[in-house]
């Protein structure tokens, strides 16, 4: 440092802005108050203008409007559009088609399509979503957009045909207000299958196994009571009579008789072990009849099973200690125009399936027909390659409409069942949407239409006649070969 040098430092003290303290040769002193470069009057006059300034009533300019994106202004924008689409069933029993609605959202943000179709109860399907939410190939080119949208349209979807029906109301203002000449609405069509289920809804005259509430209350002491009893059942095979022991069970609740083979357990746990010979089932006496209004019914009593008696199962006699069941030659109730009877041996016929596979052309069938109350059954052989069973449990089988009528499974919502006479050799059967050829039967059938000639059909009676007199002289040229 320089012995003439000064080093200032300028230091301002609290209320007293004119003091300025230095130091010289290490020892410190006051320096000189700095003169100011503006006067005591200027600076009043610059602060009253920075005042008017600050306080002004003038306006301001505006802000200029806030910027949005275009996914900001789209964002949860959607297009809702209602539809459907047909799924055809593939060897379905109940039905040939579906009609199953959709709900098609366009999401505008980034052009991505999403279907879900609504759930139903006990509808059988799965449903739910059926396209997650994405950008779709348009077949010409590019993706989907909501240009491409309008009512009335089909949008195929990786294979699946979806129609555009109607939309929601968002939709329709948003697609009118960019340009968009929308369609007329159109319906969506009734599931065939959902009316055939509404069909067999519970109706006022349908039977039902709920007594009305006019009806007398079950007594106390019939309800869970059953009856047993021992019996033994005899078959007639070929000219051999064959017995077998059985166990009846009656009800006296509902006035139910119930047959199964005996058991060696305890009684409680016969129906874990027992096959069923018969299923429970109000017992007529004898030969009344049934199906004419007015009639009075007579119905297995326990009165009737009181030993020794004997007792008709259908068309069966029961005797005294066990009772025995013994077949009936008398089947048919001759006062009645229809086939109603009461015999446990059902006339068999063979078929063959109708496709134009040729995987299905080995396949054998055997149909199972209750003259009862006109009830089929239809079973599949077991083949190479195939598992057989059972292909349609016992119910009454519909007959299709004629052609022209409604479509699907509608074309089986008529009053017609198939009967005995519609068996006759070479017959063609529709059950449910598949064609059946009836091409055989067994001797029993010959024998039972020929015993009943005047209640079946001559057409059915000629085609067993031709088709067993065929098989005799197949049988006797194999004979006269070997």
């Amino acid at each position: 440092m320089d012995g003439n040098s000064v080093t200032v430092a300028m230091v301002t003290v609290a209320g007293k802005s004119g003091l300025s303290l230095g130091w010289k040769k290490g020892a410190p002193l006051v320096a000189p108050t700095p003169t100011p470069l503006l006067s005591e009057e200027d600076l009043r006059d610059l602060t009253r203008k920075e005042r008017q300034l600050q306080f002004s009533t003038r306006r301001r300019s505006k802000t200029p409007p806030k910027f949005l994106p275009d996914w900001a202004v789209l964002d949860k924008k959607v297009l809702r559009f209602r539809g459907y689409f047909t799924e055809h069933v593939e060897g379905g029993a109940a039905q040939v088609y579906r009609i199953r609605p959709v709900v098609i959202c366009y999401y505008l943000v980034d052009d991505a399509l999403y279907v879900t179709e609504p759930r139903t109860p006990n509808s059988g399907l799965d449903q739910g979503r059926l396209l997650s939410r994405q950008r779709v190939p348009h077949p010409d080119g590019g993706f989907w957009h909501w240009t491409h949208l309008n009512l009335g349209m089909t949008l195929s979807l990786y294979g699946r045909h979806f129609v555009i029906c109607d939309c929601d109301p968002f939709t329709k203002e948003y697609l009118l207000s960019e340009g968009t000449q929308l369609n007329n609405p159109l319906p969506i069509p009734t599931d065939p299958y959902n009316l055939l289920r509404q069909s067999r809804a519970e109706s006022p005259t349908r039977t039902s196994d709920l007594r009305p509430h006019s009806a007398p209350a079950v007594p106390l002491r019939f309800k869970g009571l059953v009856l047993k009893f021992d019996a033994m059942v005899e078959e007639v095979e070929g000219r051999q009579l064959r017995a077998s022991p059985a166990v009846l069970l009656y009800r006296p609740a509902d006035l139910t008789v119930e047959m199964r083979q005996p058991s060696y357990f305890d009684h409680t746990e016969i129906k874990k072990f027992s096959p069923i010979i018969l299923r429970p089932v109000k017992v007529p006496l004898r030969d009344t009849r049934r199906g004419e209004e007015g009639e009075v019914r007579e119905w297995l009593t326990p009165r009737h099973l009181i030993p020794p008696t004997t007792v008709t199962v259908f068309g069966r006699s029961q005797m005294s200690q066990a009772p025995v069941v013994r077949p009936n030659q008398t089947l048919f109730h001759d006062p009645s125009p229809d086939l109603d009877y009461y015999t446990l041996r059902t006339p068999q016929f063979s078929a063959t399936l109708e496709s134009p596979l040729e995987t299905e052309c080995d396949r054998s069938f055997i149909f199972t027909y209750h003259v009862i109350d006109d009830t089929l059954e239809l079973t599949e052989l077991v083949r190479p390659g195939g598992l057989g069973g059972r292909v349609l449990s016992r119910t009454r089988v519909p007959k299709p409409k004629v052609k022209g009528d409604e479509e699907g499974a509608g074309r089986y919502s008529g009053p017609d069942f198939y009967t005995l006479n519609d068996f006759y050799i070479g017959a063609t059967l529709d059950t449910w949407g598949r064609r059946y050829t009836i091409t055989g039967a067994d001797r029993y059938v010959l024998n039972f239409v020929r015993q009943h000639e005047e209640k079946v059909s001559p057409q059915l009676l000629s085609s067993l006649v031709k088709f067993f007199g065929q098989e005799e002289a197949r049988k006797e040229k194999t004979d006269e070969q070997n």
